[in-house]
């Protein structure tokens, strides 16, 4: 079986009806937020990036990991359900590739997430008059970055998700592992290396030292999504399925 069968597969499973009620609820409270507490944010010449920055502190910090660990649990659902995964992977397809392509829906999940923030700002700063030129360029690295950013913590999700029938265990264990991001994140030693923190990092904290992202912190989320993904799928490649 190709991979766009695979995908196609996937896509039509998900339960979309409980996706579309909750991919909305960050970025809509994120950009609420903006407008709340933007005034408390510093001023970095531009109302946009104020804007951004105020919406991206809770959105960052709460909604990105919990929502990811939302998504990656509720693509594993379906298959721990009635013994869903030993039935899918009886079917001629390599494990891999039913791993990736769950990996990557969650993923791109989770970038349409980051779309509608960003949607939403400029919705946001359009109601309220914000007069500034909107920094479209700068706008898109951040919303590319933060996609970026998400990639190992959703690879670590998925290596728990589908270890764990029962859908609150990952769910909780993700929920507790959120709570000090933002004690973590000011952390120079291990901020950058805490899967929870790095989409905080790369959408708040760095623009705090105009927009200047540093290569190492490239580099960790680089290594990270190729450790923990390939840690995840070599595990789920030789488990056995009951």
């Amino acid at each position: 079986m190709t991979y766009n069968r695979i995908w196609i597969a996937e896509w039509m499973k998900l339960r979309w009806s409980i996706i579309l009620s909750l991919i909305w609820i960050g970025p809509l409270l994120g950009a609420i937020n903006s407008i709340a507490s933007r005034s408390l944010a510093l001023n970095l010449g531009n109302e946009w990036l104020v804007l951004w920055m105020a919406g991206s502190f809770q959105y960052a910090y709460l909604s990105i990991p919990i929502m990811t660990g939302v998504f990656v649990a509720l693509i594993c659902r379906s298959e721990h359900l009635n013994g869903g995964w030993k039935q899918l992977l009886s079917y001629p397809v390599y494990r891999y590739q039913v791993y990736l392509v769950k990996y990557f829906i969650a993923v791109s999940l989770v970038c349409m997430m980051q779309i509608l923030f960003f949607i939403m700002i400029i919705l946001m700063g359009l109601y309220v008059g914000i007069s500034d030129p909107i920094p479209w360029t700068q706008f898109l690295k951040k919303v590319g970055l933060a996609c970026l950013a998400t990639l190992p913590l959703a690879a670590l999700q998925m290596w728990v998700s589908y270890q764990w029938k029962n859908f609150a265990a990952p769910l909780a264990l993700n929920i507790v592992f959120t709570i000090p991001v933002v004690l973590v994140s000011s952390s120079e030693k291990i901020g950058a290396w805490y899967p929870w923190s790095q989409p905080y990092l790369s959408m708040v904290l760095y623009d705090m030292h105009k927009n200047q992202v540093p290569y190492s912190f490239y580099t960790i989320i680089g290594c990270g999504f190729v450790l923990l993904l390939m840690i995840g799928m070599v595990h789920f490649q030789r488990r056995d399925w009951v």
